[in-house]
């Protein structure tokens, strides 16, 4: 099928002949065809989406998808889109790893802990130098967000971030902080963990 064949179908009132034609987009090499892409990423049926993020994973260079999946996962209208997006971005790990360190600090403050999350399975040292930062900053969601990412990666530098977040005054950062460690199986010296055993909330997770 031609790209305005495709058009219609994918406006269809039956998911199957939605879901039929995101497949089929796999072989349109048209202008236009990332906003199909991404049309179908926000559809209303899952399967739908499932389907485009199969597409949408394979197609994401030639088709320049990088930067729109970064700004679906930045707006909060649709949530199936941008839970789409954020699926895709993380299946394409390192390839969107620019792309999302670029956009962190210009995204909507909502929008970050996205990004963070995506950038966990993106890797190499300018993303862990990244998260590392974020993991000290003043807002703990995102700081905990970034903390869970680093413990995905893991590696010596992600292991040293989240042993610094072992004293951080916020005790929902402790926690996250172990539980990154514990993912890691990290060895933590004694010194590390004594005084989080006067703690009644993190007890448990240091010892």
């Amino acid at each position: 099928m031609n790209a305005p064949d495709l058009s219609t179908e994918l406006g269809s009132d039956d998911p199957e002949r939605r879901r039929q034609a995101v497949r089929s987009l796999l072989a349109l090499q048209e202008e236009g065809l990332a906003d199909m892409i991404m049309g179908a990423l926000g559809d209303s049926s899952w399967r739908v989406r499932k389907e485009a993020v199969a597409v949408a994973v394979e197609l994401a260079e030639s088709a320049a998808l990088i930067g729109p999946l970064v700004q679906a996962i930045s707006q909060g209208e649709n949530v199936g889109l941008r839970n789409a997006a954020l699926d895709v971005l993380e299946q394409l790990g390192p390839t969107a790893g620019r792309e999302l360190l670029n956009a962190l600090p210009t995204v909507p403050e909502h929008a970050r802990k996205f990004v963070v999350e995506a950038l966990g399975e993106a890797g190499g040292g300018q993303v862990v130098a990244e998260l590392s930062r974020v993991s000290a900053c003043g807002e703990p969601n995102l700081a905990a967000e970034a903390i869970e990412a680093l413990a995905r990666i893991g590696g010596a530098d992600a292991e040293l971030a989240i042993r610094a977040r072992l004293s951080d005054d916020d005790p929902f950062l402790r926690m996250a902080a172990l539980e990154g460690l514990n993912r890691l199986a990290a060895r933590v010296p004694w010194e590390e963990l004594k005084d989080l055993l006067d703690d009644r909330l993190v007890r448990r997770v240091a010892l």
